[in-house]
Protein backbone atom coordinates (compact mmCIF):
# COMPACT_ATOMS: atom_id res chain seq x y z
CA UNK A 1 0.00 0.00 0.00
CA UNK A 2 2.86 2.51 1.12
CA UNK A 3 4.16 1.83 -2.96
CA UNK A 4 1.40 2.54 -4.41
CA UNK A 5 1.51 6.16 -3.15
CA UNK A 6 5.09 6.89 -4.09
CA UNK A 7 5.44 4.67 -7.32
CA UNK A 8 4.73 7.48 -9.88
CA UNK A 9 7.37 9.33 -8.51
CA UNK A 10 9.47 6.39 -10.09
CA UNK A 11 7.87 7.26 -13.02
CA UNK A 12 8.16 10.85 -12.63
CA UNK A 13 11.59 11.26 -11.64
CA UNK A 14 13.57 9.68 -14.26
CA UNK A 15 11.24 10.63 -17.21
CA UNK A 16 11.78 14.20 -15.43
CA UNK A 17 15.06 13.85 -15.50
CA UNK A 18 15.60 12.83 -19.26
CA UNK A 19 13.66 14.83 -20.50
CA UNK A 20 14.75 18.02 -18.89
CA UNK A 21 18.63 17.45 -20.16
CA UNK A 22 17.45 16.51 -23.83
CA UNK A 23 15.51 19.68 -23.87
CA UNK A 24 17.89 21.86 -22.03
CA UNK A 25 20.55 20.27 -24.39
CA UNK A 26 18.54 20.67 -27.66
CA UNK A 27 17.74 24.85 -26.72
CA UNK A 28 21.20 25.29 -25.77
CA UNK A 29 22.66 23.61 -28.80
CA UNK A 30 24.89 21.08 -27.30
CA UNK A 31 24.61 18.03 -29.12
CA UNK A 32 27.44 17.06 -31.48
CA UNK A 33 28.95 14.07 -33.18
CA UNK A 34 29.05 11.20 -30.49
CA UNK A 35 32.60 10.77 -30.93
CA UNK A 36 34.19 8.54 -28.19
CA UNK A 37 31.92 8.33 -25.26
CA UNK A 38 29.86 11.25 -25.18
CA UNK A 39 27.17 13.05 -27.24
CA UNK A 40 27.60 16.35 -26.06
CA UNK A 41 30.21 18.47 -28.37
CA UNK A 42 33.68 18.79 -27.15
CA UNK A 43 32.83 22.59 -26.52
CA UNK A 44 30.37 21.58 -23.71
CA UNK A 45 32.46 20.01 -21.54
CA UNK A 46 30.86 21.59 -18.16
CA UNK A 47 27.11 20.85 -19.27
CA UNK A 48 28.44 17.03 -19.57
CA UNK A 49 29.34 17.14 -15.90
CA UNK A 50 25.88 18.86 -15.38
CA UNK A 51 23.61 16.88 -17.24
CA UNK A 52 25.35 13.46 -17.39
CA UNK A 53 27.95 12.85 -14.49
CA UNK A 54 26.39 15.12 -11.30
CA UNK A 55 23.29 12.57 -11.92
CA UNK A 56 25.14 9.56 -11.67
CA UNK A 57 27.34 10.82 -8.75
CA UNK A 58 24.26 11.98 -6.87
CA UNK A 59 22.54 8.76 -7.43
CA UNK A 60 25.80 7.25 -6.50
CA UNK A 61 26.30 8.71 -3.41
CA UNK A 62 22.95 9.64 -2.01
CA UNK A 63 21.25 6.79 -3.14
CA UNK A 64 22.59 3.82 -3.53
CA UNK A 65 25.19 3.72 -0.60
CA UNK A 66 22.75 4.70 2.12
CA UNK A 67 20.44 1.94 0.50
CA UNK A 68 23.39 -0.52 0.99
CA UNK A 69 24.03 0.22 4.20
CA UNK A 70 20.36 0.16 5.22
CA UNK A 71 20.31 -3.15 3.44
CA UNK A 72 23.21 -4.06 5.46
CA UNK A 73 21.88 -3.56 9.25
CA UNK A 74 18.56 -5.25 8.34
CA UNK A 75 20.05 -8.05 7.49
CA UNK A 76 22.33 -8.28 10.27
CA UNK A 77 18.95 -7.46 12.52
CA UNK A 78 17.85 -10.43 11.14
CA UNK A 79 20.61 -13.02 11.37
CA UNK A 80 20.72 -11.46 14.97
CA UNK A 81 17.23 -12.21 15.51
CA UNK A 82 17.99 -15.70 14.62
CA UNK A 83 20.80 -16.62 16.28
CA UNK A 84 18.67 -17.83 19.10
CA UNK A 85 16.78 -20.80 16.96
CA UNK A 86 20.74 -21.95 16.28
CA UNK A 87 21.52 -24.76 18.16
CA UNK A 88 24.64 -24.40 19.74
CA UNK A 89 25.70 -21.10 18.76
CA UNK A 90 25.39 -17.45 20.65
CA UNK A 91 24.73 -14.36 19.19
CA UNK A 92 28.30 -12.90 20.50
CA UNK A 93 30.18 -16.68 18.09
CA UNK A 94 28.23 -15.15 15.11
CA UNK A 95 29.41 -11.88 14.74
CA UNK A 96 32.67 -12.40 15.77
CA UNK A 97 33.94 -14.46 13.07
Amino acid sequence: NKLKKVRWWFHVFPIGIGLGTAIAGVALNLYGNATWWCWFSPLSDSYRWAFFFSIVWFMGLVVIIPSMFMLYWHVRKQEAAAAEWRPGSSQEEQFSQ
